[in-house]
């Protein structure tokens, strides 16, 4: 936060604000610098913003009427925007309203029968349109879901660093804020899931995640890196059947999580985790796959805003047909 901090000095200074200060927030306190009231409310219209992304996705990817379905999901967005400033009950009543109102747009086909991708990595670019360059769109034109690991995974991770003593000091106000956090996390999916447009099971589930990376990675080294290859290892398969990790040009935790996961993504991994987890879905196509000893659609991208190389254009097209032949394997399609 040093650069920002620095800029934001020198926006004061050229724009000649008076009477201005900047405060830089810190990640050891879980950017409590600005109160009770404000984390908590920014945590509800983040947490609100990553579940209407997911519907975005969903809808861009599967619904019959792409243009119809956007209008309904942005005239909902709007309407939750008009309430997010008042208190939780005007926002959790706004929140049901719009899942029902989204639950009734048609699908191509039921949902948990659409193949998903799982764009990860760094948390500024995987959210950037600019670094993007419309992927999300051209992979829902190929059928994709593309499910974004959520901004708040982040703070998540943050909580979960100041809860193991690896960072900061959990003192009476972080566990009070810790708590209602979560209350409104667990509220906040239970009505937007009506919706049928969200995954609902696991989503940014840091515990989960940091327990599938710390074989490869040690939790002390904090950074996205161990959330990058947990996430991967924790969702491939169930709900993905490919993973995606982005980051900005050179970035090393980028580059560390990449270097893991061309050599360790692979179904005996995967079937580690699983036995580790004492976890059996029942799926029996499922379990032949952990069975087979091969690697999963995975593939890196490194962006720094121009368009892709067309190496990376050839290798995305080669892992979106690894990925839907995965997918035909879990749910029993032509390959089967």
């Amino acid at each position: 936060f040093g650069q920002y901090h620095v800029f934001s000095k020198r926006v004061i200074e050229k724009r000649k604000i008076p009477d201005a200060a900047v405060l830089s927030l810190t990640s050891s306190n879980g950017y409590g610098g600005l109160g009770n009231s404000f984390t908590l409310a920014a945590w509800r219209a983040i947490t609100i913003g990553d579940l209407f992304d997911e519907i975005w996705a969903t809808l861009l990817a599967a619904a019959q009427d792409r243009q119809a379905a956007l209008a309904v999901l942005e005239h909902e967005y709007q309407a939750t925007l008009d309430v997010i400033h008042k208190n939780w009950q005007a926002i959790a009543r706004q929140l049901s309203r719009s899942a029902r109102a989204l639950a009734v747009i048609p699908l191509k086909k039921p949902y948990h029968s659409i193949p998903k991708l799982s764009l990860i990595g760094e948390i500024y670019v995987r959210h950037d349109p600019i670094a993007l360059q419309k992927l999300n769109e051209r992979l829902a034109s190929n059928g994709f879901i593309v499910r974004t690991a959520p901004n708040n995974e982040w703070l998540k991770y943050v909580d979960w660093l100041i809860r193991k003593k690896i960072e900061g000091t959990a003192d009476l106000g972080f566990w009070m804020r810790y708590h209602i956090k979560r209350y409104f996390d667990q509220q906040i999916k239970k009505r937007l899931a009506a919706s049928g447009l969200i995954y609902q099971g696991h989503n940014g589930d840091v515990e989960a995640a940091i327990a599938a990376g710390k074989k490869f990675i040690t939790p002390n080294l904090s950074g996205e890196a161990i959330l990058t290859v947990g996430s991967a290892l924790h969702d491939i398969l169930e709900p993905s059947c490919g993973v995606i990790s982005i980051g900005p040009f050179g970035c090393m935790p980028s580059r560390l999580a990449e270097s893991i996961l061309n050599e360790k993504f692979t179904s005996s991994e995967k079937k580690a985790l699983v036995k580790s987890n004492g976890h059996d879905n029942g799926n029996g196509r499922m379990a032949a796959l952990l069975d087979n000893g091969g690697k999963f659609p995975f593939l890196a991208i490194e962006t720094d805003g121009n368009a892709f190389p067309q190496i990376i254009e050839a290798r995305l097209e080669a892992f979106c047909l690894q990925a839907l032949r995965l997918n035909d394997q879990l749910n029993g399609g032509p390959d089967n």
